[in-house]
Parts: C-alpha cells; sequence; structure tokens
C-alpha cells in the first residue's frame, strides 16, 4: 500500500520525448476530423443543390482525412509501445505514408491554385507558347488532371511530388523504425525531404508571379495571400528543422519537430479549407470554378486550342452517376 502523500508511479515502455506525444497527436486528430467533416458537409450540400463539385474541395478533404489518419495510426503504436515496448510496425508505418500523403496533396493543391488551377481561360490569359520549361510545367498544372493523364510535365511533376514523398517517408523507416520520423533533419531522406519542399516553394512564387501578371486586378490580392500562406507552408518546416538542428538540444529536436509540423499542418488544412470553401463574395470565387459552376463557353471553345498547342488532354468533368466531379 502506499504511504501517505506517496505518489504512485506509472511504468512506461516510452522514451521521454515521446511521452507527451499522444496529446498532441490527438489534439491534431480530432482538428483534422472537424477540418474533414466539415469538407464533407459542404461536399454533400453542394452535390445536392448542384450536382457538382470541384475536385479541389475533395482533395482538401483527402487530404485531412490522412492527416487524421496519421495522428491515429501514431496514437495506437505509442499505446502499444508503452505496453510491449516495440510498438507496432505497421501502424507506425502507416502513420509516415499518411502524413506523406498529405504533404502531397497539400503541396499539388498549392501549387495548382498558383498557376491558375480553378480559373476559366478567360481570367487566365495563357500564352499560346511557352518559352521556357517552368512555364510549360506551370501551365500543366493549371490543369492537374489532365496533366497526369498525358503525362505532361505538370502531371509528371505532380506524380513526382506523391511518389517522392512517399520514398522519402519509407526510406525515413530505414534510420529508425520505432518511431515515426518523416521529418527528422538527422538523417538523409529528411534532409532531402526539405530541399525538395524549398524547391516547391520557390516554384509556388513562380507560379503565382505569372499568374498576377495575367489575371485581372482585382486577382492580385488573392495571389499574394496565396504566395505567402504558401510560402509558410513550403519554407517553414524546414526552416524549423534546421534551427532545431542546432539550437535544440538533442533529445527536445523530435517534440519541437513534430510540434511545429502539427501546427502547420493543421494550420494549412484549415487555411485551404476555407480557400475551397470561400464565400462567392469574394473577388476570387466569383470568377473561380469553386463554385460549381457549368463549364463556360469560353472553356468550351478553347479546350480544343489548349489541346492541340500543349498535347495536353483536359478533362474537365469526372461522372459518378449524377454527380460530376469538376477537374478544371
Amino acid at each position: 500500500a502506499l504511504a501517505v502523500g506517496e505518489k504512485k508511479v506509472q511504468l512506461t515502455h516510452l522514451p521521454d520525448d515521446e511521452i507527451n506525444m499522444s496529446t498532441l497527436h490527438t489534439i491534431t486528430m480530432v482538428v483534422s476530423l472537424l477540418i474533414a467533416v466539415g469538407m464533407g458537409l459542404r461536399i454533400f450540400q453542394l452535390l445536392f443543390q448542384t450536382q457538382t463539385v470541384h475536385a479541389a474541395l475533395v482533395l482538401v478533404a483527402v487530404a485531412a482525412l490522412c492527416d487524421a489518419g496519421a495522428s491515429l495510426c501514431e496514437l495506437v503504436h505509442l499505446r502499444w509501445y508503452s505496453i510491449n515496448g516495440y510498438g507496432w510496425y505497421l501502424f507506425d508505418a502507416m502513420a509516415s505514408h499518411y502524413e506523406a500523403l498529405c504533404d502531397s496533396i497539400v503541396a499539388i493543391v498549392l501549387l495548382s491554385i498558383a498557376a491558375g488551377w480553378t480559373l476559366p481561360s478567360d481570367v487566365v490569359k495563357v500564352p499560346s507558347i511557352q518559352t521556357s520549361f517552368v512555364q510549360s510545367m506551370l501551365q500543366g498544372l493549371r490543369n492537374p488532371a489532365g496533366a497526369m493523364a498525358s503525362l505532361h510535365k505538370g502531371g509528371v511533376l505532380g506524380l513526382c511530388i506523391i511518389f517522392a514523398h512517399a520514398i522519402l517517408a519509407q526510406w525515413g523507416r530505414t534510420y529508425d523504425d520505432e518511431f515515426d520520423t518523416y521529418h527528422d533533419l538527422e538523417h538523409p531522406p529528411g534532409r532531402v525531404l526539405m530541399i525538395f519542399r524549398i524547391m516547391l516553394g520557390i516554384l509556388l512564387l513562380v507560379g503565382t508571379a505569372q499568374t498576377k501578371a495575367s489575371c485581372p486586378p482585382s486577382l492580385q490580392g488573392f495571389y499574394n495571400q496565396l504566395a505567402i500562406v504558401g510560402t509558410l507552408w513550403f519554407q517553414s518546416l524546414p526552416l524549423v528543422t534546421w534551427i532545431c538542428g542546432w539550437a535544440v538540444p538533442f533529445y527536445l529536436r523530435h517534440p519541437a519537430v513534430s510540434t511545429w509540423g502539427a501546427v502547420v499542418q493543421t494550420t494549412s488544412l484549415i487555411m485551404l479549407a476555407g480557400l475551397v470553401t470561400g464565400h462567392s463574395s469574394n473577388a476570387y470565387h466569383k470568377v473561380s470554378r469553386l463554385q460549381a459552376k457549368e463549364p463556360d463557353l469560353t472553356d468550351q471553345l478553347g479546350s480544343h486550342t489548349s489541346n492541340s498547342s500543349n498535347g495536353l488532354a483536359t478533362p474537365k468533368v469526372w461522372k459518378m452517376g449524377k454527380a460530376k466531379i469538376r477537374l478544371d
């Protein structure tokens, strides 16, 4: 029996830097689930009212579910680790890959919107001839589904983003298979991931600058905001991991990077959800296809021209019975 005033000590196999991670993962899971539920309700509302929803809404909902799934899997692993001392490898690996998939989706959505995705062709003036490889790649991202289907440069970039994140997540597990180290800067795959994000962040700035130069002045404020939000998402984690690498004690690096990564990811998902479900009074949403409008006449007439000049297939709608998902 315990003496008066004596505290009961709870023994655990968890290392010290993982003891408080359950709270972080629980908060992240709940917030991401709320985002996913909110997006799901909005999607069903649009399908009920117009039978049409834009793919961007679906992608953000999937990203939120992946983020919630990553936290749930890590919670399961932590629970088992505290009991048996080695956890459940499958769930820890799933946490890494769910997180990688979430990052991939967010990156592709940010880059695509920066390149002009969701805007009609009569709003963004597209040059008939791209003068550089980067311009051609960004042009493909204006229709990511078509670019991937035809293996256009922009589509290849999107596929590379997905596969690169998956490969880096699994590669990182060869250095530490006990806990998710996807964003760890202490090993080569973590460093490659940070460099990759920096490069994609630079590409986002190029894309927003190119789109701003070819869109009406009323939309330039939106793309300025997108450039700031996108830059924060792409560049903040590399900056934090670099700072933690030399300024934070080794035993505190994992909690510090994980906490900041969770804050950035959750905040980005909230802002993306607000972006794709924004009010129609916003200048961007007045002209954007996010409002589930039918294809306009300019798009219908211009699709063949776009195909012939760029060799880019441009599917506009994916039909599932009466429901339609806009891909443009």
